[in-house]
C-alpha cells in the first residue's frame, strides 16, 4: 500500500542515491535513515531485515570511502604528510566554503604539494 510515508522515505532515498554520486549530499546516510524511518513504520521482520542489510551496507560503503582512495594515492606516490596536510585544509575549507569546502581543499591541497614536490625532483 503506497503511503505518504513511503512516498518521502522514496524521495529520501532517490536524494541519497544522488547524493553518493555528488559528493554534496551525505547520500549513504540518507539512504540509511530513509531505510531507518520505512523499518520503524513497519514494525515487522522483513522491515528489520532490510534495516540489518542497510546498515552493514552502510557500514561498507564508509570503510570503502575511506580505504579505497587511500591506497589508489598510495600507489600513485603521495606520502603519508602530503594527505596529513590535506586533512587540514580540508577541515579549513569545511567552514570556509561550507557544502563543497571540504573535498575541494583536499583535493586542491594534494595536487598542489605533489605538483610543487614532482618540480623540485625533475630539476634535480
Amino acid at each position: 500500500m503506497i503511503t505518504a510515508t513511503n512516498v518521502l522515505v522514496l524521495l529520501a532515498m532517490l536524494v541519497g542515491t544522488v547524493g553518493i554520486v555528488v559528493p554534496v549530499l551525505p547520500g549513504l546516510l540518507l539512504v540509511w535513515g530513509s531505510t531507518l524511518v520505512w523499518a520503524l513504520g513497519r514494525q515487522d521482520g522483513p522491515g528489520w531485515l532490510v534495516l540489518g542489510l542497510a546498515t552493514l551496507w552502510y557500514a561498507v560503503g564508509l570503510v570503502t570511502q575511506y580505504t579505497v582512495p587511500g591506497r589508489g594515492m598510495k600507489t600513485a606516490g603521495v606520502r603519508g604528510a602530503v594527505v596529513a596536510v590535506a586533512l587540514a585544509v580540508a577541515v579549513v575549507g569545511f567552514f570556509v566554503v561550507p557544502g563543497v569546502g571540504a573535498p575541494l581543499g583536499f583535493v586542491l591541497a594534494v595536487y598542489a604539494i605533489e605538483r610543487v614536490r614532482r618540480r623540485e625532483h625533475a630539476g634535480a
